[in-house]
């Protein structure tokens, strides 16, 4: 699906769930995060031609922030955000498409895309992860880094 579609979608779903009433909610669910970090992984040769091996450096970024999500259709519905404990309540959308690992959050005027998956924590409770792929934006803002990838990992406290 392109990006103008998504955003098309996301548009419409946003104008059908303002529409929506409170009752129109089906399911709940909140994703609390307790750590988040930017990972990025780069190459870069000592001599021209020549392969090194990746190297992966990792920032611990502050934790806090939650993104609820109320599901008033199937695929999607309304979306609330924090981006930190402390920081303003951003309203939007989501949109997954149901049996995927795909989700997106559009909010702020953007579109963010995320990978579910798990982790376990130290008392081996399983927990959602959400990657976010933001290695075209890395690369603009680094242009000689030789970014081979940078990813965004959320941990959260929700229950898998």
């Amino acid at each position: 699906m392109t990006t103008k579609l998504k955003y098309l979608a996301g548009v419409a779903l946003v104008v059908w769930a303002t529409a929506c009433k409170e009752s129109d909610v089906f399911y709940s669910t909140s994703y609390d995060i307790v750590k988040a970090e930017v990972r990025i992984t780069t190459q870069v040769p000592e001599t021209p031609g020549e392969e090194t091996a990746p190297s992966v450096q990792e920032f611990e970024l502050p934790a806090g922030g939650s993104y609820r999500l109320d599901y008033t259709r199937y695929d999607g519905g309304p979306l609330k955000v924090r981006t930190s404990a402390d920081g303003p309540e951003y309203e939007g959308v989501f949109l997954r498409t149901p049996g995927s690992s795909r989700i997106t959050f559009i909010y702020d005027g953007k579109e963010h895309a995320y990978k579910l998956s798990t982790y376990s924590t130290a008392d081996g409770t399983r927990c959602t992860l959400l990657t976010a792929d933001l290695t075209d934006y890395y690369r603009a803002l680094y242009p000689t880094a030789h970014i081979l990838q940078a990813e965004r990992n959320e941990y959260t406290t929700h229950k898998e």
